[in-house]
């Protein structure tokens, strides 16, 4: 049933973008939870009130998917567009809405009876990109502004960080048990560099290291890749994740570090 002009949802509303902060807090923290909950599994990800607040963070994001529905938009001419059809149209077509409904593929709901599609919470992490628009439309001086897009970068750049360490957790994980198995007298389990040395007495799978070290001892490897350094992956699956990580790290690295050059200039014009 198509809304007419009046009761669509203004995008100019206060209140409709105190909801979009709101829903932007929520992306960041799952921005962090959901990698570690997927890779590393801590303990507090099986707690039942973990588990209920996620499920209340996936109904927000339902709800968030029909308002974006009921929402108006500015056009590309400064005009906003109140047509519901229009609206609905431009949303369904959108990259927004296929991350917005592979992420519901991923609630708890669902995941509880299929464990499988819990891979599908990763999309979760799409909505904070949703900060660009966000921090455009606000009335700040420049300068101010050109502070936050900082904090903003320097975010992104962790949280390709944090996403690194936990993506080669899994990686790595695959061939972790063959551990006595070699290949052309090489091991078919890899090990952190500062491991070549002693590899057998290498604690990063044993059970008396905890997932946390675990997790800060992957997170520093991570920056070693932003760095591009040498990783040293020993399969085929490795060795394919490891260059595709190299190449996306490169091209992060000129683009991130390329805005924070052009917002540092701005700082210093201020």
């Amino acid at each position: 049933m198509l809304l007419s002009p009046e009761k669509i949802i203004s995008v100019k509303n206060h209140h409709k973008r105190n909801w979009d902060y709101t829903i932007l807090a929520l992306a960041i923290i799952n921005s962090l939870i959901v990698p570690l909950e997927l890779s590393f599994e801590p303990d507090f990800t099986k707690d039942s009130y973990y588990n209920f607040l996620d499920n209340m963070v996936d109904f927000l994001f339902v709800v968030d998917m029909f308002g974006m529905a009921v929402t108006s938009y500015v056009d590309n001419h400064g005009h906003e567009i109140r047509d519901h059809s229009k609206i609905i149209g431009k949303y369904l077509k959108s990259y927004r809405f296929v991350f917005d409904f592979l992420a519901v593929l991923g609630a708890g709901v669902i995941t509880t009876f299929v464990p499988n599609m819990k891979v599908f919470k990763c999309f979760k992490i799409i909505r904070i990109f949703r900060v660009k628009s966000i921090i455009a439309q606000l009335n700040v001086p420049d300068g101010v502004k050109a502070v936050i897009n900082l904090f903003k970068l320097i975010f992104f750049l962790f949280l390709w960080i944090h996403s690194i360490a936990c993506l080669w957790w899994n990686v790595i994980n695959i061939h972790h048990l063959d551990v006595f198995e070699e290949r052309d007298g090489l091991s078919a389990q890899w090990f952190p560099p500062l491991d070549w040395v002693n590899a057998w007495d290498s604690e990063l799978f044993s059970d008396d290291m905890t997932i946390y070290k675990k997790y800060f001892t992957l997170l520093y490897y991570a920056i070693l890749y932003i760095g591009n350094n040498e990783i040293g992956p020993v399969n085929s699956i490795e060795i394919g994740m490891c260059s595709l990580l190299l190449i996306l790290s490169s091209l992060l690295n000129t683009q991130i570090f390329g805005e924070i050059a052009m917002l540092v200039a701005v700082l210093n014009r201020k």
